[in-house]
C-alpha cells in the first residue's frame, strides 16, 4: 500500500514540477508582450 502512494506522490511531484516550468514559460511570454506593446507605442 505505501508503494502505491509514493508512487502518486511522485506523480503529483512530476506534475508540480512541470506546472512551475509552464508558469515560468507563461510570465515570459507575458513580458514579451509587454515589451513588444511598448515598442509599438514609441513607434507610433
Amino acid at each position: 500500500m505505501n508503494k502505491r502512494f509514493e508512487k502518486v506522490d511522485a506523480r503529483f511531484d512530476k506534475i508540480e514540477q512541470r506546472s512551475d516550468s509552464m508558469q515560468h514559460e507563461i510570465n515570459a511570454c507575458k513580458l514579451e508582450r509587454g515589451s513588444i506593446g511598448l515598442l509599438i507605442k514609441k513607434i507610433d
